[in-house]
Formats: C-alpha cells, structure tokens, sequence
C-alpha cells in the first residue's frame, strides 16, 4: 500500500512539480497521519486483522466484525460483562458483611473503597 502511494506522488510530482501551498499542507498531513498510525501500532494491528480475514477459508458474512474482534485485547460480550458485574456486586456484598462481622469484634478498617465509603457516610449521618 505504501509503494502504491508514493508512485502516486511521484505521478503527481512529474504532471505537477511544484505543488500549490495547500496541497503541500495536505500532503504533510497525510504523510503526518501515516506516521503517526505506524508509530502507535494501528497500521500493524490493521494489517495483522485483514491478513486473518484473507486467510479465511469461509469469509465471514459481516467483515467488519470479524475484523473489530481481531484487532486488540478480545472483548467481553455484554452478557459476559453483566455476569461479571453481577459477580463483582456479589463480592462486595460479602466483603461488606464480613468486616461488619469484624467491626463486632473491634474496630477495623475496611477492607474496599466501597466499605470505607459506606463507613464514612454512616459516620456523617450520625
């Protein structure tokens, strides 16, 4: 893709050897842009997704998608992400009634953020 390109600016460079002003701008924003997606990986991550859909034996209906789910750190569903919330609430709700059996027995700092807040909140109610 980058050879493709630069021989499209040297045709232009041979019709046209001194650009105007603004496609000069132009063209330092692209090459600008282009360097940045190599320096932060985009340009490789892209690559690597469309070599995985080429490879395909049976192309995906929506490629996309496809390609969306290649790139990156897999994504959890929404039902797994609502799963794991709901775990993560149960967690709290257990450590929560944990330290109040440890608060029975003294006065000990909470455990999580959660707790301390709930503690801090209920002090400034009393």
């Amino acid at each position: 893709m980058n050879d493709f390109l630069e021989d499209l600016d040297n045709l232009i460079e041979t019709i046209d050897p001194t650009p105007s002003k603004s496609f000069r701008e132009k063209e330092k924003r692209k090459k600008d842009f282009r360097e940045y997606l190599h320096r932060s990986g985009v340009y490789q991550s892209l690559s690597k997704a469309l070599k995985v859909l080429c490879e395909q034996p049976t192309k995906p209906k929506n490629p996309i998608d496809f390609i969306c789910s290649n790139i990156g750190q897999p994504r959890a569903s929404e039902a797994e992400f609502k799963k794991m919330s709901d775990e993560l609430q149960a967690k709290y709700k257990i450590i929560k009634k944990l330290e109040e059996e440890l608060a029975s027995y003294g006065n000990p700092q909470p455990i999580c953020d959660e707790a301390r807040e709930d503690r801090a909140s209920e002090r400034s109610q009393q």
